[in-house]
């Protein structure tokens, strides 16, 4: 079976429960991805793992009593393919500094200098600048205006690190190193029955699944535009490319290519999942007010303090409360009413 699955992503993706041939996603424009496949839910379902943690935060709790969601950073997720674009991590930085150095009026000789040399001529150039001038680059009004954002968001980061550091070689590693963490994701899934989410996400059935109701896109109309659904598939795809482009030139098309062959790409491995994401960018706030809640699932091995908690903070609020139960004949999860 495992074989056969394998062999059918060697040419194809899923993508939101849908067979797609590879080649034609890997060419597609987001107007034909938002109009044929996304084919956006009314409801997105998130699991919680309601863990109670030091100083008695749970963040589980938190999030459905304020209607929150948090946006996590791809580097603290269970998968390290997960946003991990292929490429030479060297070769970005490196790029980097080229660009600043650009508005700098230098450029450096060789493409392949090493990297350290690189950041001592960079580190060199904002010192002079600096000391003679009190600032770092001259944003002049013929610069685009998203070229004069990266430069004042560069400058200032800079600054920041150099006030830590005293040391503007250390400022441009940290600075270079943050402009990697380009996103920040929230996961959610189509389903509240998988039996391995609720034991992965869920704290082994003691948490709880929220649904959302996104029913009225015009509540958030902004955010419709930032939910995808996850691309399965057996073969990464190399996005540094339009990584590097991306942190140059931000366009439609740019940002487009990058989600479709790096951030919204998984292993069919994750196929059970069923995934969509919302995708903002890492200066946004990471908790934000989201979709109204629906309803809410309480896991068949959830504490009953912890449910009465919930129920009673939010019984006024037209939630629906369900209780999971085990099947008594079958591997899957039965929903009753809570009766409180």
């Amino acid at each position: 079976m495992y074989e056969d699955l394998r062999s059918f992503f060697v040419g194809n993706v899923i993508i939101n429960n849908q067979p797609f041939n590879e080649n034609k996603i890997s060419n597609c424009k987001l107007d034909y991805f938002l109009s044929v496949l996304k084919n956006f839910p009314d409801s997105l379902f998130k699991y919680y793992s309601n863990i109670t943690e030091e100083k008695n935060k749970n963040y589980s709790k938190t999030a459905i009593f304020e209607n929150t969601v948090y946006l996590n950073e791809p580097k603290n997720f269970n998968d390290p393919y997960d946003c991990n674009l292929v490429g030479d991590i060297v070769e970005f930085k490196r790029s980097r500094i080229n660009f600043y150095l650009k508005y700098l009026g230098y450029e450096l000789d060789r493409k392949d200098i090493d990297i350290d040399i690189a950041i001592d001529v960079l580190s060199n150039k904002i010192h002079e600048n600096s000391i003679s001038k009190g600032i770092i680059f001259s944003l002049s009004d013929s610069l685009e205006e998203y070229v004069r954002l990266q430069l004042k968001l560069f400058e200032n980061n800079l600054r920041n690190y150099f006030d830590e550091y005293r040391d503007w070689r250390k400022a441009i590693h940290r600075t270079i190193e943050d402009e990697m963490k380009k996103f920040v994701i929230c996961c959610f899934t189509k389903t509240n029955n998988n039996l391995l989410m609720w034991a992965h996400y869920a704290n082994n059935h003691k948490g709880f699944c929220v649904e959302y109701d996104l029913s009225n896109k015009d509540i958030l109309k902004e955010l419709e535009y930032m939910i995808f659904p996850v691309i399965y598939s057996l073969n990464r795809k190399d996005a540094f490319d339009n990584f590097k482009l991306y942190c140059e030139e931000l366009s439609g098309e740019v940002c487009w290519n990058l989600y479709r062959d790096g951030i919204l790409r998984k292993s069919y491995h994750w196929l059970y999942e069923n995934e969509f994401r919302l995708i903002m960018n890492s200066k946004s706030s990471k908790s934000i007010k989201f979709y109204p809640i629906k309803a809410i699932y309480f896991g068949c091995n959830m504490i009953e303090d912890d449910k009465k908690d919930i129920y009673n903070k939010l019984k006024d609020k037209n939630i629906k409360f369900y209780q999971a139960n085990i099947s008594k004949d079958k591997y899957e999860i039965d929903f009753d009413d809570y009766k409180n």
